[in-house]
């Protein structure tokens, strides 16, 4: 099976969940308190691992307990760790999770993901070369993804890019780009116009298209998505239709689903499908990598839907 690596951060996820969210000043009672594996690359990467890819995480992690519990978790859903770097000193990554009626809000601390630099991409160069996609995200330094992206195309490496959270991204940035992810936040951030419905969606990718990247994706929540294909026909994929209890980690499931469906050689509208599914089984759950479907879970879903395809 061709090699994914997730290049980005992980976090250990503090969730608590609420009735409201806090005003200034205000403390309130909350309720559901859960300590989760976190941060978007190792959600994408353990949504990989979990639907049975060939995965591989690029990332930095503190030498505190919370390095070793998120290293274990990774290692527990068949992500390969051999170049995650323990950074002597360093706590990891946190993010603090408030969860009210499916809806959230969030902080983070980078910690450890701040080392994943233009040096550690250097040093990491042949991991990335090894690989059919190279998948990465924001919230390790965009400096380091970019040269990451570099890499990968002087060696016909696919690279797929989650623009979160959003930054000022140059065109030669983009034009390393071969599929950009993103949702209609980001992409009017990115695109300058609103992204309110379908039809500004429309437009929004096709000037992600004029700016540089070769496939567009925008995700619109319960409208679905919007993508462009090989062909650049824009086409839209309704959402599945699921009670979301949680829509903390979606769009990073929506994104490793996406990169595990490419390197296994599917079109572009077949693995939109995969995406969708696999996104919409993780808001049905609280958390972020305990959300994150497995296998088995994702192909009942295909056989009741009779698809043409079932991961192996």
């Amino acid at each position: 099976m061709d090699k994914i690596t997730v290049l980005g951060s992980i976090n250990m996820d503090l969730s608590i969940c609420s009735d409201t969210f806090p005003k200034i000043g205000e403390t309130i009672q909350g309720y559901d308190f859960y300590a989760q594996t976190g941060g978007k690359g190792a959600n994408q990467a353990i949504t990989i691992g979990k639907l049975g890819g060939n995965v591989s995480f690029l990332g930095c992690l503190g030498d505190d307990a919370n390095g070793k519990n998120l290293s274990d978790t990774l290692s527990a859903h068949n992500v390969d760790i051999s170049r995650t770097e323990v950074i002597r000193g360093e706590s990891s990554g946190i993010a603090m999770i408030l969860i009210c009626s499916a809806d959230n809000r969030i902080v983070t601390c980078s910690g450890a993901n701040r080392f994943v630099t233009n040096e550690f991409v250097k040093n990491h160069a042949d991991a990335i070369c090894g690989s059919k996609i190279l998948l990465s995200q924001l919230e390790v330094p965009d400096t380091a993804v970019k040269a990451a992206f570099e890499t990968a195309k002087e060696h016909g490496v696919t690279t797929i890019l989650n623009p979160a959270p959003i930054l000022p991204l140059a065109k030669d940035f983009l034009a390393l780009t071969d599929a950009i992810i993103l949702n209609q936040t980001e992409a009017a951030f990115l695109t300058g116009r609103s992204i309110d419905n379908i039809a500004d969606a429309r437009q929004g990718i096709f000037s992600l298209l004029d700016m540089g990247v070769r496939q567009a994706v925008i995700t619109l929540g319960n409208l679905g998505c919007i993508f462009s294909d090989e062909d650049k026909e824009v086409i839209h994929r309704p959402a599945r239709n699921v009670t979301a209890v949680d829509t903390t980690g979606a769009g990073d499931s929506f994104c490793g689903a996406f990169a595990y469906a490419l390197a296994n050689n599917y079109c572009t509208k077949d693995a939109i499908e995969l995406a969708t599914i696999v996104s919409s089984l993780t808001v049905t759950k609280r958390g972020t990598s305990g959300s994150l479907p497995t296998k088995s879970e994702v192909n009942k879903i295909i056989q009741k839907e009779g698809l043409s395809y079932e991961l192996s």
